[in-house]
């Protein structure tokens, strides 16, 4: 699960300018904008490599965000799902997560020291009777710059506290 909002996390960060070195603010996404990623150990009916992930539906009112990932080797594409928080809903491993409580999720702007709790249910539909709930802490501790082909910028460095078992 960590793996998974890394990911998650990458993507907001690498999207996010900085308004000054205290904050970041949410980033601004469209329909069509997409990211590449180079994975490695994640499987969904195969294993996943190299894929590119593309923005395909943005509804702000219902809060969702839909994209496909498109794996480079083979060309088949997996549906996932965001909040517009960038909540993971559905992952590229499959993995279908509910948010059932937020602290205070991921809520923009970021500030350093601040820390934030969520709540999650999970069901890996693909792994049979997969599920749990999981109980996720983060502090954002700091600011990167990162630089990448689209340009630099300031990426968020938090670290979990902890991601333990609800149950």
């Amino acid at each position: 699960m960590y793996r998974l909002q890394a990911v998650v996390l990458f993507l907001v960060a690498s999207a996010a300018l900085a308004a000054d070195e205290q904050s970041v603010k949410a980033p601004f996404v469209e329909v069509g904008d997409c990211w590449s990623y180079r994975a490695e150990k994640l499987e969904n009916r195969g294993p996943i490599g190299d894929y590119e992930e593309c923005i395909t539906h943005i509804d702000w009112q219902k809060r969702v965000i839909i994209a496909v990932a498109k794996l480079k080797d083979s060309g088949r594409e997996i549906d996932t799902s965001y909040s517009t928080e960038w909540f993971s809903r559905t992952s590229i491993e499959g993995t279908i997560t509910t948010l059932r409580k937020a602290e205070k999720p991921s809520t923009f702007p970021l500030r350093v020291g601040e820390t934030y709790k969520t709540e999650i249910e999970f069901r890996r539909a693909l792994l049979g009777p997969n599920a749990g709930e999981t109980l996720w802490e983060f502090k954002v501790i700091g600011w990167e710059d990162i630089i990448v082909p689209a340009g630099k910028f300031r990426a968020e460095n938090r670290r979990p506290r902890h991601g333990s078992p609800l149950r």
